[in-house]
């Protein structure tokens, strides 16, 4: 189901800081979830750790 608000919706966003996390965010124009590195800290609620979370908040099953 796809969770209400804009977190599904936002851009991916690494944040200022400096740091290395391979972490999940939902692409919308694709569709799906895809990663990305974020730095550590800021950044916006479009990242989940696992695939599992990602796609558990943002997938919508239609093709």
């Amino acid at each position: 189901a796809m969770e209400t608000g804009s977190t599904c919706t936002q851009s991916k966003d690494p944040g200022p800081c400096l740091g290395y996390f391979l972490v999940w965010y939902y692409d919308s124009f694709d569709m799906s979830c895809r990663t990305f590195i974020y730095g550590g800290c800021l950044g916006n609620n479009n990242r989940f750790s696992t695939l599992q979370e990602c796609e558990s908040k943002c997938h919508t099953n239609s093709a």
